[in-house]
């Protein structure tokens, strides 16, 4: 049976990542699940890497936070706080998007790979520094002081000394972020198109610094690609340009990929043609209900 083209409203329970399935099966008929666009990262007060670097020190150097990425668990992460559903970020975009990297671009785990670029980074003691979070849950962030203390000690294990800051409201936290007042801070991003440059426009051009790149990176380079890549219409061609965007955030590691997020859907077997829109939220205009 085809859909009604006026379809009658159908009431869904959307279930945050950090719920197992199996623990509502009781209740519904259907768990449908999938990873989204939600995107958790820790971002770093980068500033530029044009020669006018942020005068922080420390995470300002590129091999620091190639260190601060090569010492983090990502999947231990994703099962601690998500309960396994959600992936280990390779990149800045999400793995179904155009441009995204492939399997062998994992961010992997190595504290000796980053203990060594600390010492050449002039650092061989370590580094301290701070991290800002907010006792505020989101979607893709649960947790997020739990969180934190999470990143705090796996970053110890490779010398890299943590102290939290815990901010209590999200528009204070979100504010102090935008206006760069932190070293290390705790941010999602989730876009509302399956177009790659609504990820990195929006977190990697310098034209966003004060908005949405709370990291402060700006790179000539990269807004050259970013441009090209808006510019073109050729599929394959803007494919090319923003794997090109990737490798770049791969040798400046502006900010720290950790993961994406799954969401849940639960609905009833009477519901059909239920699918979440391609960027999460769900869509009505193709789900019927029909008689049991």
């Amino acid at each position: 049976m085809p859909p009604d083209p006026s379809p009658l409203p159908i009431v869904s329970v959307v279930l945050p990542a950090y719920n197992r399935a199996g623990s509502i099966r009781a209740a519904v008929d259907s768990v449908l699940g999938q990873t989204f666009r939600d995107f958790e990262l820790l971002v770093v007060d980068a500033g530029s890497t044009d020669g006018t670097m942020a005068a922080l020190a420390g995470v300002s150097d590129p091999r620091v936070r190639h260190a601060l990425s090569r010492a983090l668990d990502r999947r231990a992460l994703v099962s601690r706080f998500l309960g396994g559903h959600g992936d280990p970020a390779r990149g800045p975009l999400p793995p179904s998007l155009l441009g995204a990297p492939g399997a062998g671009r994992d961010l992997t785990l190595d504290r000796p790979g980053a203990v060594r670029l600390l010492g050449e980074a002039g650092l061989p003691k370590g580094l301290d520094t701070t991290l800002l979070a907010a006792d505020s849950p989101r979607p893709y962030m649960p947790s997020p002081v739990a969180l934190a203390q999470a990143l705090r000690d796996q970053l110890a294990e490779a010398g890299i000394r943590v102290a939290l800051t815990v901010v209590g409201s999200w528009s204070e936290y979100l504010d102090r972020v935008t206006r760069g007042d932190y070293d290390l801070a705790l941010l999602g991003w989730q876009a509302d198109s399956t177009d790659p440059n609504d990820f990195l426009s929006a977190l990697l051009s310098a034209e966003a610094i004060g908005t949405t790149n709370r990291s402060r990176y700006g790179n000539p380079a990269m807004e050259t690609l970013l441009k090209r890549a808006r510019r073109e219409s050729d599929a394959s061609a803007r494919d090319a340009v923003y794997r090109e965007a990737q490798e770049l955030f791969h040798k400046d590691m502006p900010f720290v990929p950790l993961y994406h997020v799954s969401v849940f859907t639960a609905y009833r077997r009477t519901v059909r043609g239920m699918a979440p829109g391609p960027t999460g939220p769900l869509r009505y205009d193709k789900t019927w209900k029909v008689e049991p």
